[in-house]
């Protein structure tokens, strides 16, 4: 069995039914996810669009290339 998840942002299977598909991951279905944005332009409260400032070391670094 297969299953494609189709999200809008690179982060929102998180945010909602992760815990699904890692149970489905887990009995064996091959599980796919396919997100509409890379998750490039993303905003988080105080920080402006783009910036990387308040990130993890790895995600501000891919953030400058």
């Amino acid at each position: 069995m297969k299953l494609l998840a189709v999200f809008a942002h690179p982060d929102d299977e998180s945010l909602g039914v992760g815990g699904t598909l890692a149970k489905y991951a887990a009995e064996g279905v091959e599980v796919s996810l396919l997100t509409a944005t890379r998750g490039q332009s993303g905003r988080y409260k105080e920080h402006p669009r783009g910036s990387a400032r308040g990130c993890a070391p790895s995600t501000r670094a891919s953030a400058s290339r």
